[in-house]
């Protein structure tokens, strides 16, 4: 079960495909800028995985690559539950600004570029790619997945 949660929480809808879990899901995501700086217990032996791990994985994350995880996750949970006739729990606007802005600190940023394979870049290419996609309406919508800060 351990070994699922990462994957779920990065918006997998493959081991449970219900409202239920995405709010949990959402309920923990809503949360997990409260786990900065904190340590959990738990009662797994230390060399086995943990969820706490993946917890405190993502707690440590600098507030942008949180916000840009955060909104990607969600973004993937809206496209699984539109193919399945669903209705997506999120505001697509808001998911499109976090991204598609500007990286205004150095580091690594992992975007798609509309085929669902992502590339890395840092973040200058990222602004110049941003820049350009906005100066062409019609071309097709690069989104942040990832950023290394």
């Amino acid at each position: 079960m351990v070994g699922e949660f990462g994957p779920w929480l990065r918006g997998s809808r493959s081991y449970w495909q219900s409202d239920e879990g995405d709010r949990r899901r959402e309920k923990i995501l809503t949360r997990l800028h409260e786990l900065r700086g904190k340590d959990l217990a738990c009662p797994c032996e230390p060399e086995e995985a943990c969820h706490a791990d993946t917890l405190l994985e993502w707690g440590a994350l600098s507030v942008l690559a949180l916000e840009v995880r955060i909104a990607s996750v969600r973004s993937r949970v809206d496209r699984q539950r539109t193919a399945r006739g669903e209705e997506a729990m999120y505001d697509a606007d808001a998911l499109t600004a976090v991204l598609t802005r500007d990286v205004f600190v150095d580091c690594l940023v992992d975007f798609d570029p509309g085929d669902g394979i992502p590339q890395r870049c840092d973040n200058r290419t990222w602004n110049h790619h941003v820049l350009r996609q906005r100066l062409h309406e019609n071309a097709v919508a690069a989104r942040l997945v990832e950023v290394f800060a």
